[in-house]
């Protein structure tokens, strides 16, 4: 799990009590059995923006529990995985935001992760979060760090005069493995 950030800003981008923008991100590995404690999770502690990977949702049958997931006061966006099952995406924001934000879905540039944009912009100041998840590669999906380092890169490189810019979300890279050489080599 992601440790909740909080960020104070100097300059506001929403007015609120307390001036504070509370964000989550979550890998879930699977809303569907615990929608109703991942929706008291949010009311409880009070989040503005929660970002969920590997929601496992279907893009049809699982409203039932996209609407269990979605506490009073908050709007749910959905991005299913559009082959195999598993993965997928979710944001649930405050419907207090709704006039602020504005959803880019994922690009189909990218093979080796799952993405969309999320921005929040009021007046002449813009936050940017990619979102994105990455499942771990296999020999069964033929993923590679390699590709996924190029087209992260790619990703980056074209966000280079974004201000305000955030990654969030589940790449899959574990330094600590024999296993990411690749990746280890170069984040050096």
């Amino acid at each position: 799990m992601t440790p909740p950030v909080s960020s104070k800003c100097a300059t506001p981008l929403v007015t609120t009590s307390s001036s504070l923008l509370k964000i989550m991100h979550l890998n879930a590995q699977s809303c569907s059995n615990k929608a109703l404690e991942l929706a008291d999770t949010i009311t409880d502690d009070s989040y503005d923006i929660v970002f969920l990977s590997e929601t496992w949702f279907k893009e049809v049958g699982d409203e039932p529990r996209t609407t269990e997931l979605t506490p009073p006061g908050f709007i749910f966006k959905s991005l299913h995985r559009k082959t195999g099952s598993g993965g997928g995406l979710a944001i649930l924001y405050r419907d207090s935001l709704a006039k602020y934000v504005t959803i880019r879905p994922e690009s189909s540039t990218y093979t080796t992760f799952e993405m969309c944009e999320f921005h929040l912009s009021h007046h002449s100041r813009t936050l940017t979060f990619i979102f994105l998840y990455r499942p771990p590669p296999s020999k069964r999906n033929k993923l590679t760090t390699k590709v996924f380092i190029e087209e992260f890169q790619d990703l980056l490189d074209s966000h280079i005069s974004t201000k305000d810019l955030f990654v969030i979300g589940d790449v899959n890279l574990h330094f600590d493995s024999e296993n990411e050489t690749y990746a280890m080599l170069k984040m050096r």
